[in-house]
């Protein structure tokens, strides 16, 4: 939700379409948020980024990218992609043996 809070603020439903791949109760993570003050409720009744939660915001990216070139190390792009594809083909096919698609 920091990402994709992190290019301005957004309503329910903006966060809803950004988060699809996501389960759970979108405004449980909200209130999270708000409670450890990385994101504000607007009076419009959107939400955005407090300075902590940018700031938070730019760690959590720093150390997925880190991960991220970790991870890849040795693989071509192309490599790294297809991967991808098929760990998000593999996840959708658990989730559609779990009933949960």
């Amino acid at each position: 939700m920091l990402h994709s809070l992190a290019t301005g603020p957004a309503d329910g439903a903006e966060l809803r379409a950004a988060l699809t791949d996501v389960h759970g109760d979108l405004e449980a993570v909200v209130s999270e948020l708000v409670a450890r003050g990385w994101v504000a409720r607007l009076g419009d009744g959107r939400v955005g980024l407090t300075p902590d939660g940018a700031a938070a915001h730019d760690r959590v990216s720093r150390a997925v990218g880190r991960v991220r070139r970790h991870v890849a190390d040795g693989l071509s792009r192309s490599e790294y992609e297809r991967t991808i594809l098929v760990l998000a083909r593999m996840v959708t096919n658990i989730e559609r043996a779990l009933g949960r698609e």
